[in-house]
């Protein structure tokens, strides 16, 4: 049963939720405004009748085989400890009755537990805005209906809760690129077409996660008193990168507990149409400037060791303007396409340099 008491400051949860909400407001308490979020969010974990994990899917039925591929690595979890809720976002009549197909396919111990909801209209953050009004859950997490996890994937997850309970959870994630193809009996059907790799941060780093997303959205828990006590909410504005929003948001609320096992694998699609060819580059620049604007209007409290990052960075700054600016080289904080280019093609360049000085040095007694 949820805890009745803070283990903060003894109050009552009503007595620090009237503090917390006066805390948040004024940037010299914002400290405690934190912690007191954090603890009602502990305090908010629903009772052991409960399943331990929504699994928030979302679908428009545009890869039917692919949205099988998802709902069988589901069907092999270690822990079965989980409900899914799949979001059918704008779905016609004929593309629901295939997804009921897919479903169908399951035995009924695991069809039992997924629950289709219609969704109209709106952002791809109302799907899951929706689907949070419905959440019985201790932890929320999102998969997204052409990815794919391991066994182990709600097993993680859930070792991380027991371990920081309230906090939000991270796991590794691999990318794999995937291209359509027609199939022997005519479908609609994929293959990969490289090695999965894991290009992401290894452990959560706040400060990185600034300046891009480090954690693919099947890769993050979140605490389910993140939207129920505290009332946070996708955001319906973006057109994109409303995960890498609710993960800094929720991140500098709860803190987040690393796990480090792989336990899932984002899908990188090539040659159809995903969000990121849908999108206008103009639109993913533009929905990035506004998950910043969000960030740098009220106070955020950064995790533990992230001043030591911050240092760092301004130290490499001042290091660099001894030399002169270099502010022609970027735009709007990204280094120009001429010198990405530039970069790329030399940087090979410089590894062999580096290693053949490596060499000499060894030869010649001398560490690197």
């Amino acid at each position: 049963m949820p805890n009745t008491d803070s283990k903060l400051s003894g109050l009552p949860l009503a007595l620090d939720f009237e503090l917390m909400l006066s805390a948040s407001n004024d940037p010299s308490v914002t400290w405690l405004g934190a912690e007191l979020l954090r603890n009602l969010v502990i305090a908010s974990t629903p009772s052991l009748d409960k399943p331990f994990l929504t699994v928030l899917m979302r679908t428009q039925g545009k890869r039917i085989n692919a949205l099988r591929d998802s709902l069988t690595t589901l069907y092999g979890q270690t822990s079965q400890d989980f409900v899914v809720f799949l979001m059918e976002h704008d779905v016609s009549i004929e593309t629901d009755a295939a997804i009921s197909e897919v479903i169908d396919s399951f035995p009924q111990d695991f069809t039992s537990r997924i629950h289709k909801i219609p969704v109209q209209g709106g952002s791809r953050a109302r799907p899951l805005n929706t689907a949070l009004n419905m959440v019985e859950s201790s932890y929320v997490a999102a998969l997204d209906d052409d990815d794919i996890v391991f066994a182990n994937w709600v097993e993680e997850f859930k070792r991380g809760a027991i371990e920081s309970p309230g906090r939000m959870i991270r796991a590794l994630c691999a990318v794999q690129k995937v291209q359509s193809e027609e199939w022997f009996n005519g479908t609609r059907g994929f293959r990969a077409i490289s090695w999965p790799e894991v290009p992401y941060e290894i452990e959560y780093s706040q400060i990185e996660h600034l300046r891009v997303n480090q954690s693919p959205f099947m890769s993050i828990a979140f605490p389910t008193g993140l939207f129920t006590v505290l009332g946070e909410r996708f955001d319906e504005e973006l057109a994109v990168c409303e995960d890498w929003d609710m993960i800094l948001r929720g991140g500098a609320i709860c803190g987040v507990h690393q796990r480090p096992t792989l336990t899932a694998i984002y899908r990188n699609w090539v040659g159809i149409e995903t969000s990121y060819t849908q999108h206008s580059f103009d639109e993913w620049r533009s929905s990035e400037a506004r998950v910043l604007r969000k960030l740098a209007s009220r106070p955020f409290l950064l995790e533990v060791g992230a001043i030591e990052e911050l240092r760092t960075l301004v130290l490499h700054k001042e290091t660099l303007d001894a030399y002169g600016t270099y502010d022609f080289m970027f735009r709007n904080g990204v280094l120009r396409l001429p010198f990405r280019i530039f970069f790329r093609a030399v940087s090979p360049a410089i590894r062999l340099t580096v290693r053949a000085r490596n060499l000499l040095r060894r030869l010649r007694g001398r560490k690197p």
